[in-house]
């Protein structure tokens, strides 16, 4: 039985061949070494199980809604080496904190890195990946039985991004080049942990595999590329409609990510793993036809209680200019310290993660719990997502002529079926 503790083990090497005491590059801050994962794909039996694009930016989602910051730090850390913490001042505005295991320095404007290091594959950490965290959530719920399959091949596959910037970071500067740094493939290995059955345990489960196929029923997700655009002028609004077709799937919820395109290397605390807040937004969707809610949904609360849902309770642990930099929030991060003569500590470091953390969820689980089947609600028609952006701020982020693109995380109830000699996916 394959269990969500299984990794990936991961080591990146510095290309120019700069030891790990002179090189100030590491992965990024937020979810470290998860973001150098372009794509993940479990295959059982020349049956494609999942298939995820993008993980990481999806279990930031996860990873910040259901742990504190603290807590990531305190454990997270010392698997994929991320480090990511906010604080309040003594005037209540929210900012990079210095209570990390990096060294700020005096002048605010970049800090120094003791550990973490990206330097040649003799001194370069090694990290672990875990697969309920690069597309495997399923496995949370309950182990995979791949002492089933036999003789017949499972497979995991790793997709990483060959431009370093989309994960790494230079605390220094600017990573210039996207082969910076790089992944050593001879070090990628998986570790496996299973529960163990006894020898006729295991037998009495084939047997009766044999007279009938064993069903182990499981949420998938996958991404749904909708579009690349371009944003308007600062107080102009933008609205375009998403239609997506999730042919009769019956969907559990849904999270629309914004991201970014084109990493230059300069942000220093999360890299290109962000989903982008571009000013106010408004949303409204319509679901086999019908509209979900009255009216568009624009209010900051409500939108943040929705992502709430989606997490099944578990609300983004996360400061609010974080989240969202739009009329208001940027009202109270910039507006309000000005006047009353604050200055932010580690201001620069501050606005790398402004609006970076912008994920967007939706629920549509009905209320029957711990159901794979029968909880969520059967698209029966294409889904419509209509979103209205009015971009705010030409800085931290900037939301005006930006090109993101958007990427719709869906997930939907899926059921493998393991027979004596055939394989089966079926949503």
């Amino acid at each position: 039985m394959l269990t969500s503790d299984s990794f990936v083990q991961v080591q990146f090497t510095n290309v120019a061949g700069v030891v790990a005491n002179n090189s100030q590059g590491s992965v990024n801050l937020v979810n470290g070494a998860l973001g150098a994962v372009k794509r993940f794909r479990l295959i059982m039996g020349n049956k494609v199980l999942t298939d995820l694009e993008n993980p990481s930016l999806l279990a930031t989602n996860d990873l910040y809604s259901q742990n504190t910051q603290q807590q990531l730090i305190d454990y997270h850390y010392f698997l994929m080496g991320n480090q990511f913490k906010t604080r309040a001042t003594d005037i209540g505005v929210e900012e990079f904190s210095r209570d990390t295991r990096l060294r700020i320095d005096q002048t605010r404007t970049h800090f120094n890195m003791d550990k973490n290091q990206i330097g040649v594959a003799t001194d370069s950490n090694v990290y672990a990946l875990p697969l309920r965290h690069l597309g495997a959530a399923f496995l949370n719920s309950s182990a995979l039985p791949v002492f089933l399959m036999g003789e017949r091949e499972i497979v995991i596959e790793l997709t990483f991004h060959s431009d370093c910037r989309e994960y790494a970071i230079d605390s220094t500067g600017v990573i210039a080049a996207a082969n910076t740094f790089g992944v050593n493939l001879d070090r990628v290995q998986l570790v496996s942990t299973h529960i163990m059955l006894n020898d006729a345990l295991e037998q009495q489960e084939r047997m009766a595999m044999a007279k009938k196929p064993i069903q182990y029923p499981l949420l998938d997700q996958y991404v749904v590329k909708a579009s690349t655009g371009t944003t308007p002028a600062v107080d102009t609004a933008l609205t375009n409609t998403y239609r997506i077709n999730l042919q009769n799937r019956e969907l559990h919820g849904i999270c629309r990510v914004n991201k970014g395109l084109s990493p230059d290397g300069s942000n220093r605390v999360v890299a290109n793993q962000a989903s982008i807040s571009l000013g106010d937004q408004k949303i409204l969707v319509r679901s086999n036809g019908l509209n979900i809610f009255d009216r568009p949904v624009e209010n900051d609360s409500l939108l943040y209680q929705l992502s709430t849902y989606y997490n099944h309770g578990n609300t983004l642990k996360i400061p609010f200019g974080a989240w969202s930099q739009n009329k208001q929030s940027l009202y109270i991060t910039q507006t309000i310290p000005a006047a009353i003569g604050g200055n932010a500590v580690n201001t620069q470091l501050t606005q790398d993660y402004l609006g970076r953390f912008n994920y967007q969820g939706l629920d549509f689980e009905n209320g029957n719990s711990n159901m794979v089947f029968g909880s969520g609600v059967v698209q029966k028609q294409t889904l419509e997502y209509e979103i209205t952006l009015t971009p705010r701020t030409a800085t931290h982020p900037k939301q005006n002529a930006t090109q993101f693109e958007v990427l719709f995380y869906v997930s939907v109830s899926k059921l493998l079926t393991i027979g004596a000699s055939n394989i089966q996916v079926s949503f």
